[in-house]
């Protein structure tokens, strides 16, 4: 009876050992897919039809450390959200973690803080001291957006003082034209616009501090988010991650 009660133990620790080294190898030969959309500088596609930016370059180290193969792709930010929430082990960057998003997700980061803000242009002399006095403004999001739907949630609406564009990108043209009166966006967003366009676009108020993430659906295998939770806690302080911020003007904005 003791030496069948001891083959069993050491068969269960046997399994438990070899699952465990299996689910590795798993993973160090899938590649796990991770979504973002065209929102530079965080996420974007350069000349040379490489997907970069400070969110991304900051996600590849997370995934070259922990040793897991990965593709990212660009795609409109409703589909990202809607495929990356919807499916197991598919990634979605850069995400706001916003109270209504908490539960739906597992979060690795933060990547980056990145404040929601106004921006307006200079000459246009507006003069905004709270929340309640920007609705009387025609203000600039774009569909599924946190920041649209925390705007929405807070008595602004669509059609009406909400310009809502299907993505990110057109807002900064809408802003230089004169379509828009204010851009609701993120800091470093506006920061990076403002200086490709060459034009005065300056941050007018604080709208909510917030900080981006790396997330994954709540049926993704937890031994999964566990190893990139890992990778990311060691890598969020080194020298690689601080010549990226500073490579993209944020380290110094912190």
């Amino acid at each position: 009876m003791i030496l069948k009660y001891l083959f069993l133990q050491k068969y269960s620790i046997f399994f438990i050992i070899n699952f465990i080294f299996f689910q590795n190898i798993c993973y160090a030969k899938e590649v796990i897919t991770i979504l973002t959309e065209e929102k530079p500088p965080n996420n974007f596609e350069n000349s040379n039809k490489k997907i970069t930016g400070i969110s991304t370059e900051i996600v590849e180290e997370i995934f070259n450390n922990a040793k897991i193969k990965y593709k990212i792709e660009i795609m409109p930010w409703a589909r990202a959200y809607d495929t990356a929430l919807k499916n197991k082990e598919i990634g979605l960057y850069s995400l706001a973690r916003t109270q209504d998003r908490e539960k739906l997700f597992h979060w690795i980061g933060p990547l980056i803080k990145n404040d929601w803000v106004f921006f307006y242009k200079k000459e246009s002399k507006i003069n905004i001291k709270d929340l309640e006095g920007a609705k009387k403004y025609q203000i600039g999001v774009y569909n599924q957006s946190a920041l649209a739907n925390y705007l929405l949630q807070n008595g602004f609406k669509s059609n009406e003082n909400l310009d809502i564009s299907n993505e990110e990108k057109f807002n900064p043209t809408k802003l230089e034209k004169g379509r828009i009166d204010l851009w609701a966006t993120g800091l470093l967003v506006g920061l990076y616009n403002a200086k490709l366009l060459n034009t005065k676009f300056n941050p007018i108020f604080t709208i909510k501090e917030t900080q981006l993430y790396l997330a994954f659906s709540k049926d993704t295998n937890e031994n999964l988010i566990k190893k990139l939770k890992d990778s990311f806690n060691k890598i969020k302080n080194n020298e690689k991650i601080i010549n990226i911020q500073k490579k993209y003007g944020y380290y110094k904005n912190k």
